[in-house]
């Protein structure tokens, strides 16, 4: 029994049931910062503790027996839940006479069978006198905002200077100006230009710069690919770029960046990172403009969900800011291809990589607070791995369709052993039962089923009606009946079984083309642009 339990009520088995709130009850080893007091219990002294948000008293069967007088317990249908839930049940209740100076009070206690404090609750509590409740403060508004009259009226100064250390990790919002009403606009106005005369509020002419930061990515190696686990390792290079006036001009050799405006970019789906290297330059483009250009090797682990239903992968790097997207906005760099090292990939033997990469422009938003929440840009910058099918086929369709095809084996056996029919038939859907556990260890916990659950189920099926047809067969009497009802139940199943495998086949086929089509149409997007970036160079680095 666990000796320290925390109980939320408790709950009477009956018509009327009522819900009495208890803090917690606890061992006896409690600290001395607990509220405690000393309580007569018929002439003995016991310690209590108070506990306010109590509606009911406990007392634990071992101080009880100590009790002196008629402490009979009374069977009791009460029983306590815990926090958690857990519901404990109690020995039973009784009344004690307790007594604490000049106030004598009989009380019910619920009496528990484990080695827990004594609690007093609120009700007992007030009766005793323990507690006051206080419905007024003695000092009032006017007398405290007379005594700090300097701290309440106008616009004061504090003495000396204290500096104020942000958050970091907290993002900024920018909201939209509030409509004010046309009542309180001269007002308002008058209130400003005060404002501004005292130096509290400054004027700007210019609404705050709309930043973009061009991004590219370069895939340098891909590695271990966890379809359980839903993620894959990666060696990744990603360059962003962003105009910086201030720059335009320069002709210093080093550049104190931390001077200027960053980005602030996260890789968000980055799970870990051996290696996180970050450096920035300054680039002149050709009509003279400045830009920074930030630069990261990762070498890492990164998250991405696998969309399972017809067995492709996105290889997904999804890069973000820490502002708001009323000030940044993050794109593609349309001056520069973003490519991968298709040589380089490891898992070629389970795993099929496109040669291209491709953009997609998103928005997250993420909780400021309980009550503001933002929204922040997003860039994902991903290509395409297709997943050799041939394993799946071999060790999974194939056998599946040997296993769910056997069940037409067993018409073989006479109508006459009608039980051996139904045996060989569930020992067949044990079967099937035991290789779907099996294929499920290969692939995660996902809430759709794939192409090759679909199958399986469908499998599952057809040996289930075969082995409940052949139930039904033993209530028919009539042989010439039997005989008749058996060879046709025997056709419609092969038909059945047929017509399914026929039509999966061409779906699944289908599917492939479509999905295959639309994959060739992305490499050839992406072959223009990188011919259009790069000219000759890349056409005779890609040569096979």
């Amino acid at each position: 029994m666990c000796k320290n339990r925390r109980i939320n009520a408790i709950e009477e088995e009956s018509d009327s049931e009522d819900e009495l709130y208890i803090g917690c009850i606890e061992n006896q080893k409690k600290s001395e910062n607990s509220w405690m007091v000393n309580l007569n219990l018929n002439g003995k002294n016991q310690k209590f503790k108070l506990d306010t948000g109590a509606q009911a008293n406990v007392i634990p069967y071992k101080v009880l027996k100590l009790v002196k007088g008629d402490t009979k317990i009374i069977p009791s249908k009460t029983r306590l839940v815990t926090y958690s839930g857990e519901k404990m049940d109690v020995l039973g209740k009784c009344y004690i006479n307790v007594s604490h100076r000049d106030k004598i009070e009989r009380m019910e206690f619920a009496v528990v069978n484990f080695n827990a404090q004594c609690i007093l609750g609120l009700s007992a509590c007030e009766k005793l006198n323990l507690i006051n409740r206080v419905m007024s403060v003695e000092k009032s508004a006017e007398s405290i905002l007379k005594e700090n009259s300097d701290l309440f009226d106008g616009i004061g100064e504090l003495e000396g200077y204290h500096h104020i250390e942000l958050d970091k990790s907290i993002n900024p919002v920018i909201h939209p100006p509030r409509r004010v009403p046309i009542a309180l606009q001269d007002r308002l106005k008058s209130e400003i230009e005060r404002m501004e005369k005292l130096g509290i509020v400054e004027k700007v002419e210019q609404p705050t710069e709309w930043k973009k930061v061009y991004l590219k990515i370069v895939f340098l190696k891909i590695t271990d690919i966890e379809t359980v686990a839903e993620n894959y390792a990666a060696n990744v290079f990603i360059q962003a770029r962003w105009r910086e006036k201030k720059l335009d001009g320069n002709t210093k050799d080093k550049v104190n960046f931390s001077e200027y405006w960053s980005p602030k970019l996260v890789v968000q789906n980055l799970e870990n990172s051996v290696l996180n290297n970050v450096w920035k330059e300054v680039t002149v483009d050709k009509n003279n403009e400045a830009y920074i250009v930030e630069k990261r090797r990762i070498k890492g682990t990164f998250k991405e969900r696998q969309e399972l239903h017809d067995f492709p992968f996105d290889f997904n790097v999804s890069v973000t800011s820490e502002h708001p997207l009323d000030e940044v906005v993050l794109l593609e760099d349309e001056n520069e291809i973003s490519s991968l090292t298709v040589t380089c990939f490891t898992g070629d033997h389970e795993w099929e990589l496109r040669d291209f990469v491709e953009a997609e422009i998103k928005e997250i938003s993420k909780d400021i607070s309980d009550f503001v929440s933002a929204t922040f840009p997003l860039l994902k910058l991903k290509t395409l791995a297709r997943r050799k099918f041939g394993y799946f086929i071999l060790n999974i369709l194939l056998v599946m369709t040997f296993i769910s095809c056997l069940p037409l084996t067993i018409f073989a056996v006479s109508r006459d052993l009608i039980e051996n029919r139904i045996f060989l038939g569930f020992l067949l859907i044990l079967i099937g039962v035991t290789f779907r556990f099996i294929t499920n260890k290969v692939l995660p916990k996902i809430s759709y089923l794939t192409t090759l659950d679909k199958y399986i189920l469908a499998c599952m099926i057809f040996m289930f009606l075969c082995t409940i047809w052949h139930s039904i067969l033993s209530r028919i009497d009539d042989l010439d009946m039997q005989y008749t009802a058996d060879l046709w139940a025997f056709i419609s199943l092969v038909i059945l079984y047929a017509l399914y495998h026929l039509i999966f086949i061409s779906v699944v086929l289908i599917k492939y083309l479509i999905r295959r089509s639309s994959i060739m149409s992305k490499e050839q997007s992406y072959q223009e642009k990188a011919v259009r970036l790069m000219g000759d160079a890349w056409l005779i680095s890609h040569k096979h």
